[in-house]
């Protein structure tokens, strides 16, 4: 399967291929390291990422779900480091009122 391949200009990509042709047309050593120097081959995932971002650049209300979900949203790490430090402000909080209750019966153990 034969895959066109568009470069945005002046990206890591475009520059490599530009290289490379140039590399070409001069022969000799220089064609053999361009051979060298061709592209990977498309895998699935780079396909993928290629059909993803046409679906993405084609629909403007997928992409304003996309970045309203993408802003509201925490990550799963921060909400659990959020979780957790509630949980013990709210244990400091029960402690800190039996402690009192402790100390105006009189005694400490």
């Amino acid at each position: 399967m034969e895959v066109e391949t568009e470069f945005v200009e002046g990206t890591k990509e475009a520059k490599a291929h530009t290289k490379r042709l140039e590399m070409l047309a001069k022969g000799g050593i220089d064609a053999v390291l361009a051979e060298l120097m061709q592209p990977k081959k498309l895998t699935v995932l780079d396909k993928t990422k290629a059909d993803w971002r046409n679906v993405k650049d084609g629909d403007a209300d997928l992409q304003e779900d996309l970045q309203h979900h993408q802003r509201g949203g925490r990550t799963y790490r921060e909400q659990q480091d959020f979780l957790q430090q509630a949980d013990f402000r709210e244990y400091e909080l029960e402690r800190d009122a039996r402690l009192a209750a402790n100390s105006k019966r009189g005694g400490a153990r």
